[in-house]
């Protein structure tokens, strides 16, 4: 190819990337998410670099000294997106100070005999080194593991990357500079069809995740209410059976305590009643004292752990076990009980 024939085809380059920010603008101003922002700023990048081509074609040195900004630019956003799409702050300066640093070694390279294409190398290292710098800390802190789509965005991007550094050797020769320049052209276009595939893969993600999380913890909130339940079953059991046991006992303690003073009655009306008698009934009345506090306790228990405590019973029952503990005193006292 004839070394006239770059301008023109730097022109046309040029027409493609001022196309495409019209495009990603337009989108920008309907949607302002993420990946319309990252894409705007990626072709204002490479309009920039292109732009820098295209006024200088034959002054490499002259394009050299300003294409690599715009390259810097768009490498930059590239990889701030990816990091974002996986939750990750990486700073920035690091990646100027060494673009800095590649752009002043360049310059200084100019004033020795060395070629275009290792005079370049410096400057070009330091614009595209964003791009695999961001991929690098992304890789050793993200919690997400890569999607197919990313995988194919990240190859795209460092093969991209990869493109940048043989700048020098395609534009020192101009029978080859049409192939690197549609390698390029393809490159940004996959990227650019990339980016919002996989920011929408990436929110997709975080909202399945954020339901697993939820649902986690709704798991988690139920399984501790259902423990709580069965800590209050097993509870209110407890207060039936205390309750039970205090009915239990507190009847025939009743009809103990009961027989106890009339023994003490019949003791008290004799006059040579037993002294040790009636120390043997103050150790049952006693007893039947310390019985009742422990029946007193199990009643309160349960009247703590049931609110209302319903029970099934039958009043004849009831009645006849009444008539069959009061049958002795009422014999002692000559006493008749009819039950009908």
């Amino acid at each position: 190819m004839h070394e006239q024939t770059i301008p023109t085809l730097l022109w046309v380059y040029f027409g493609l990337v001022f196309v495409n920010i019209l495009i990603t603008l337009v989108q920008l101003l309907i949607e302002r998410g993420l990946a319309e922002r990252t894409l705007f700023l990626f072709w204002l990048g490479i309009a920039l670099a292109t732009f820098s081509n295209t006024l200088f074609p034959d002054q490499p040195v002259l394009t050299l000294a300003t294409s690599p900004i715009g390259t810097f630019i768009s490498q930059l956003f590239l990889g701030r997106f990816f990091a974002h799409i996986h939750d990750i702050r990486v700073p920035w300066k690091p990646f100027l100070f060494s673009f800095i640093f590649g752009y002043l070694t360049s310059q200084l390279l100019g004033l020795t005999d060395v070629g275009l294409t290792f005079q370049s190398m410096p400057v070009v290292l330091g614009a595209t080194l964003p791009v695999p710098g961001h991929f690098y800390l992304v890789h050793k802190r993200s919690r997400y593991k890569y999607s197919t789509m990313q995988m194919l965005f990240i190859s795209v991007a460092l093969l991209m990357s990869l493109h940048y550094l043989d700048w020098g050797f395609f534009r020192a020769r101009p029978f080859l500079f049409v192939y690197g320049l549609s390698l390029a052209i393809a490159l940004y276009h996959i990227l650019a069809t990339i980016t919002p595939l996989i920011s929408s893969e990436s929110t997709l993600q975080k909202r399945n995740q954020n339901l697993e999380e939820e649902v986690r913890h709704k798991a988690s909130l139920l399984t501790s209410t259902e423990r709580q339940l069965w800590e209050a079953n097993k509870m209110a059991s407890y207060a039936r059976m205390a309750g039970g046991m205090a009915h239990e006992i507190n009847t025939p303690l009743q009809v103990i305590e009961f027989q106890a003073e009339e023994l003490r009655s019949e003791i008290e009306s004799h006059p040579n009643g037993s002294e040790e008698m009636k120390s043997g009934l103050d150790t049952i009345q006693e007893m039947v004292l310390r019985i009742s506090k422990i029946t007193n306790s199990l009643r309160k228990l349960a009247r703590e752990n049931l609110s209302v405590l319903f029970q099934v019973a039958d009043l004849g029952d009831m009645a006849r076990s009444a008539i069959a503990n009061l049958a002795p005193v009422a014999i002692s006292q000559s006493t008749h009980l009819i039950s009908r």
